[in-house]
């Protein structure tokens, strides 16, 4: 590997500011940190470049290390790498030449890239949609996919809302957590991963139902309490059908169901499955189901039935 050619600072203007320099200077004299955290996929990447050679050059500097006549990169990686690309031969860094251990610049160099603002879902959106022409949103680097997280995240600003809240972390082992998620998307109907957010009035409730189940079954662990509630609330998880179908035996709402609210469970043994599945094949065959609405050979069941039309008795329904 060739060795980063050598730099003298004083032969171009720099600006300081502090401890930190601003200064134009060559991308052979930047030598990348010998290793590096963060990565960036590669359409993002490409994405990177196309913006670096759009503009002619980077709209945002890096931040350097200047030692023994060479810039060692903290942060921007990335940058450098698709000025390079662009074919730039300088790009403005920023940097110190104030002197650091290893562990100095270490910290420096994770700070740089953990240390950063999240954006709100909803402005974000709104942001990206205000844009008229394409070649601009295009230029965002914002893709399908994450649009379409956005689109669902989208509501009432937590930005703007000033909520005053508390973090509650608990650690659950990794079967307990599926558990846990399956459950969480089976209430919610979000997807595992999400953050939860919930009134403070509802933190009390959950704190004195935690409390009881730690006393109750003599547990002084905060997560085996909370999965003790975690399998109440599956013995119970048909109680939710009140969320959705009246005691009439009407629907509510229009959105989907878990089907765990009428079977009390997500899955059923093997040989039954098989011969659902057949079922279910057979109709698509027959072009009685669509093929991506599988779940409508439990509606052409139902009507089948004689009783289907038939109120449902009293307290059935809940």
């Amino acid at each position: 590997m060739a060795e980063t050619p050598r730099f003298d600072p004083a032969q171009s203007d720099r600006l300081r500011h502090g401890s930190y320099w601003l200064q134009v200077v060559p991308v052979e004299c930047i030598e990348p940190a010998p290793r590096n955290a963060r990565f960036m996929r590669h359409e993002v990447f490409k994405r990177f470049v196309d913006n670096v050679k759009h503009d002619g050059g980077l709209s945002s500097v890096p931040f350097c290390w200047f030692v023994e006549g060479r810039f060692l990169m903290v942060s921007g990686h990335h940058r450098l790498k698709a000025a390079q690309d662009a074919g730039l031969d300088t790009i403005p860094i920023m940097y110190t030449d104030a002197p650091l251990d290893e562990n100095q610049f270490t910290a420096m160099q994770l700070s740089h890239n953990e240390l950063v603002g999240e954006d709100d879902p909803t402005v974000l959106l709104s942001l990206w949609q205000s844009i008229d022409a394409m070649w601009a949103k295009e230029y965002t680097g914002l893709d399908s996919k994450r649009l379409g997280e956005l689109a669902k995240l989208s509501g009432s600003s937590l930005a703007d809302a000033k909520l005053a809240f508390h973090t509650v972390t608990l650690f659950f082992l990794p079967d307990e957590r599926e558990r846990l998620l399956a459950l969480v998307d089976t209430l919610k109907g979000i997807a595992p991963g999400d953050i939860l957010v919930a009134s403070e009035q509802a933190y009390e409730p959950f704190l004195k139902a935690h409390r009881n189940a730690k006393k109750s079954f003599n547990v002084h662990n905060a997560a085996v309490a909370f999965m003790v509630l975690v399998e109440l609330a599956e013995r119970h998880v048909e109680e939710l059908r009140d969320g959705w179908l009246s005691p009439d035996g009407d629907p509510l709402h229009k959105d989907r169901v878990p089907l765990s609210t009428l079977f009390g469970t997500d899955d059923l043994p093997a040989a039954d499955a098989a011969k659902l599945y057949a079922a279910v094949q057979a109709l698509v065959a027959l072009e009685r189901v669509p093929a991506r609405e599988k779940w409508r050979a439990l509606t052409i069941l139902a009507e089948a039935l004689p009783a289907a039309d038939a109120p449902i008795p009293k307290g059935a329904a809940s």
